[in-house]
Parts: C-alpha cells; structure tokens; sequence
C-alpha cells in the first residue's frame, strides 16, 4: 500500500466518520427537534385543558351563584307571602268584634268558662259588650276597660283565670298560624 493509498483510506475513513457523526447528529437533532414538538403540543393541550376547566369552574360558579340567588328569592317570596297571609289573620281576630257571628263566639266563651270554672264564674268582657252578656252570664259579669273583644272568666276565688280576650288568642295563634301558612306555601 502506497502513502497514497494510505492517505486516501485515512481521508474516506475521515469522511465516513464525519458523515456518520453529521447522521448521527442529525438523528439527535431531528429527535430533539420531535421531543421539543411534543413538549410543545402537551404544553398547548394542558393550557387548553386548564382554560377549559377554568371556563367549567366559572360557568359552575355562576350557577352556583344563580342558585343560591333564586332559592334566596324564593324565601323571601315565602317570607311575604307569610307575613301578608299571617296580616289578613290577624286582622279577621283584631276586627272579630265586627263579625257577624260576634255574639255566638260570645256566648260560646262564656259555655266554655262554664264548664272549665264553674257556673258562677265572673265574666270581664269590653263595655260594648256587657248588654251582649247581660242574661247570658249566670255569675258576676264587670265591665273591663282593657277588653276590646272577648272576656276574661275568674273563679269566685280568683285562683282560676281563663283569658279568652282577642289580644290572647292573637299572641296565642300568631306563631301556631305562622307556622301553618309556611308550611302550606312551602308545600310541606
């Protein structure tokens, strides 16, 4: 083998080596460029994915947010509805002297004082009321001034006392009255 020979076999050896480190440079580089694109592209899919959850969790939240405010205004609706239905009640009892069926009611308190006290019960009763009662009251009947409809009836010896007066029964009724027209709106 000639210098020649020698210098030729170096010089393709050379160039094979250096075209085998340009393939192999250029199968890292095409797998770095490959591995930089799919970095890329999962970078883009998590981006949409975390605006996509994003707009899920804002579009939840209005909802949420509606929700609550309906289901707010509908207690509030109720809470009126309540209060104005629980106004006409109290109204019927504060006005009851002005019912027609006044002197029945009457009558029937002073039967139920009656039967709870005893006939000789004294019966207080409003001064509008007193010739109502007249011959209906077997006991003692007084005009009271702090009556406005119904009576008081009292046992002889004042250990017994039943307040059948309108003001009573509405402070009596009010809650009882409260919680049934609540219950009935809100269908329970």
């Amino acid at each position: 083998m000639t210098v020649e020979d020698i210098i030729r076999e170096i010089e393709e050896r050379k160039n094979r080596q250096i075209e085998q480190i340009r393939s192999e440079y250029e199968g890292l580089l095409e797998k770095a460029k490959q591995e930089n694109e799919e970095r890329k592209r999962r970078a883009v899919e998590e981006y949409e994915k975390r605006k996509s959850q994003q707009g899920s969790m804002k579009r939840e939240q209005i909802l949420d947010e509606a929700l609550v405010q309906a289901r707010r205004m509908v207690s509030e609706k109720k809470d009126e509805l309540v209060k104005q239905a629980l106004a006409r009640a109290l109204f019927y009892v504060d006005n009851i002297r002005a019912s027609r069926d006044y002197p029945k009611l009457l009558r029937k308190m002073v039967d139920i004082s009656r039967s709870l006290i005893g006939p000789d019960a004294e019966v207080l009763c409003a001064r509008e009321d007193f010739a109502l009662l007249k011959g209906v009251v077997t006991g003692k009947l007084t005009e009271h001034p702090g009556i406005s409809a119904g009576i008081i009836a009292r046992s002889p010896d004042g250990s017994l006392e039943l307040n059948l007066t309108a003001s009573r029964i509405r402070e009596d009724l009010k809650p009882e009255i409260e919680k049934h027209l609540f219950m009935r709106i809100s269908g329970e």
